[in-house]
């Protein structure tokens, strides 16, 4: 490196170096994804390195622009920038939303996003479609309101609904992970369908302090994590919602055991971890349109 940078920012934009107290150094963002890297960073107790991919220092913003930028009010908009528009669905309200819900929809994640967009129009449900490639597909304004929760403690029309393509909660029959779906009429176990051992997470615990339901569950995909990650912090920074209010349907559903999205799907913890590391992004200065 020519100099020591003396601040920091995460972005996919640049590559970043970290040096201070315990000479934290990190070659490369394209070598670990921004929640570990926010990680690795926050070991140092302070938020002060950055180098651009181009290694010229003469480029890069000065701390006071840098923060500028980064507490700078993004205009709310009925739709997402980042998700594909499909105004199909019922609009029920006009009101922001104030919670921001993640579910899974326990099919194939193989699902397409238009298709589930118009089959939940068809049943008078509103909601974002997340596909396994990590595509977001909106089917009515952020604004719009809508159902998608059923029984809850919170309102359907005050939350934003992500619908996550992935089989959930799975059943293990021998040394096979097995959907519902991977059954015929008669209860035989269709092999295609089951979901391979690698793409599956055990979650050992009740549900206590980590907001999900033991047993096992299909991964959600990390195209689909990373979209989560960006739709987040979208949530917090542009629409404010706050970060107690990004909630898995598990977490609101009555009575309580009724849902068990997204549960382990999204991560060891599930819900409560996934905050703590949005928390955590939010603390490092991640922007959402860096994801």
């Amino acid at each position: 490196m020519k100099k020591d940078p003396t601040w920091f920012v995460v972005t996919n934009k640049y590559i970043v170096a970290a040096n201070g107290p315990d000479s934290l150094y990190i070659e490369s963002l394209r070598a670990m994804d921004v929640l570990e890297l926010s990680k690795q960073l926050s070991k140092l107790g302070s938020h002060n390195v950055v180098v651009d991919s181009v290694n010229d220092y003469s480029k890069l913003p000065t701390k006071e622009e840098y923060y500028k930028e980064s507490e700078k009010e993004w205009e709310k908009t009925e739709w997402l920038p980042f998700a594909t528009k499909l105004d199909l669905m019922k609009r029920r309200s006009v009101e922001w939303p104030e919670f921001l819900v993640i579910h899974w929809t326990a099919g194939r994640q193989t699902q397409n996003g238009k298709a589930a967009i118009e089959y939940g129009a068809s049943k008078g449900h509103t909601y974002c479609f997340l596909q396994a490639d990590g595509k977001l597909f909106q089917g009515a304004p952020t604004n719009a309101g809508g159902y998608h929760l059923g029984d809850a403690s919170i309102s359907s029309y005050a939350s934003l609904g992500i619908e996550v393509a992935c089989a959930g909660k799975v059943e293990k029959i021998g040394e096979k992970f097995v959907p519902w779906f991977a059954k015929d009429s008669n209860g035989k176990i269709i092999d295609k369908d089951c979901i391979p051992e690698e793409n599956i997470i055990y979650d050992g615990d009740e549900y206590k302090d980590d907001g999900s339901f033991k047993g096992y569950y299909q991964k959600f995909t990390k195209k689909q994590k990373n979209t989560l990650i960006k739709i987040a912090l979208y949530s917090v920074q542009v629409l404010k919602i706050k970060v107690e209010n990004i909630r898995g349907h598990d977490e609101v559903a009555t009575p309580h055991g009724r849902k068990t999205d997204p549960g382990a799907s999204i991560g060891e913890g599930g819900m409560v971890q996934f905050r703590k590391d949005i928390k955590l992004m939010l603390d490092s200065g991640v922007l959402w349109d860096a994801i």
